[in-house]
C-alpha cells in the first residue's frame, strides 16, 4: 500500500470510528498513526466537534493556515456547515484538487441552495477524472434527481442498487424521494416500511411519513404525523419549514384582509 493510500485508509477508519461514537479508539489510533500535524489537529478538532465540544479556534486556524490540505477542506467544511456558514464551506471545498468527496459535498450544498447549474458544472468537471467512481455516480444521481424528466429513473435504479445488499437510511431516502417524484406510491410506501424496519421510529422517519401522506392527499395522517414530529423533535427542519410557511401565509392574509370583498 502506498503512503497516500495508507493515509486515505486511516482517514476513513477514523471517520468510521467517530461516526459510530467510538471516540476513545479513534483518539488512540490518531495518536499512534497520524501522518502529520495538520492531519492530527484536524481530526482532534473533529472528534471534539462530534462530542459537542467547542473546536472553533482549531478549525478557524486550520482553515486560515492549511486550507489547501484535503483533510482540512473536508473536515473544515463539516464544521462550517454545522455552524450554518454554507458559503464559506463552498469556498473552502472549491479549493480541492480532483477530490470526488469534495465534489459530492459541493453538489449537495449547491442543490440545497437551488443552484442546479453549479451542481451540474461540478459533476461535468469531475467526469474527466472520476474513473466511474461510486462517489461520482452518487453526485451524478443527486443532480439527475433534481433535473426531473427521464433522468429520474436512472437515479432510482442507482439508489436501488446501493440499497440492495446493504441498505442504509440515506440510500433508502434516495429511493423514497425518487419514487415520490415518479408518482410510484406503492413503491414509496414499501420504502417507508423498510425505513421503519431499519431504524424504528425516529424524527426523520416521521418527517418522511408526513411528506408521503401530504403528497398522496391523506391529510388526516399528515396531521397526525406532524403532531408526532412535534413531540419527537420540535426543531426538526420539516417543522421549522412548515411553521415559516404558515407564518408567511398569515402575514399575507393580514396584509390584504381589508382588500378582500365579502
Amino acid at each position: 500500500m502506498s503512503d497516500s493510500d495508507a493515509v486515505t485508509a486511516l482517514e476513513y477508519k477514523l471517520r468510521a470510528l467517530i461516526i459510530t461514537g467510538d471516540y476513545s479508539t479513534a483518539t488512540s489510533l490518531l495518536s499512534s498513526s497520524s501522518p502529520d500535524d495538520t492531519f492530527k489537529s484536524a481530526f482532534e478538532a473533529y472528534i471534539a466537534l462530534a462530542q459537542g465540544s467547542d473546536a472553533s479556534s482549531t478549525f478557524e486556524q486550520l482553515i486560515t493556515d492549511s486550507k489547501d490540505a484535503s483533510i482540512v477542506q473536508i473536515l473544515g467544511s463539516f464544521y462550517l456547515i454545522k455552524a450554518g456558514r454554507t458559503e464559506e464551506a463552498i469556498k473552502l471545498l472549491s479549493r480541492h484538487e480532483e477530490s470526488l468527496e469534495a465534489v459530492l459535498l459541493l453538489v449537495q450544498l449547491y442543490l440545497s441552495q437551488g443552484k442546479l447549474d453549479a451542481a451540474e458544472k461540478e459533476v461535468f468537471q469531475a467526469s474527466a477524472y472520476s474513473h466511474d467512481s461510486i462517489i461520482y455516480n452518487l453526485a451524478e444521481a443527486y443532480v439527475n434527481s433534481a433535473k426531473n424528466g427521464e433522468n429520474l429513473r436512472g437515479s432510482l435504479y442507482f439508489f436501488e442498487e446501493l440499497s440492495h445488499g446493504h441498505p442504509t437510511f440515506k440510500t433508502l431516502i434516495g429511493e423514497l424521494v425518487l419514487n415520490l417524484q415518479l408518482h410510484q406510491w406503492p413503491e414509496a410506501d414499501e420504502v417507508l416500511r423498510k425505513l421503519g424496519e431499519l431504524q424504528g421510529t425516529s424524527a426523520d422517519l416521521v418527517a418522511n411519513e408526513y411528506a408521503y401522506a401530504n403528497i398522496t392527499g391523506d391529510h388526516s395522517v399528515a396531521k397526525t404525523k406532524l403532531e408526532q414530529l412535534e413531540e419527537l423533535a420540535p426543531e426538526h427542519p420539516t417543522l421549522v419549514d412548515f411553521k415559516q410557511k404558515n407564518e408567511l401565509f398569515d402575514s399575507v392574509v393580514e396584509k390584504y384582509k381589508d382588500q378582500v370583498v365579502n
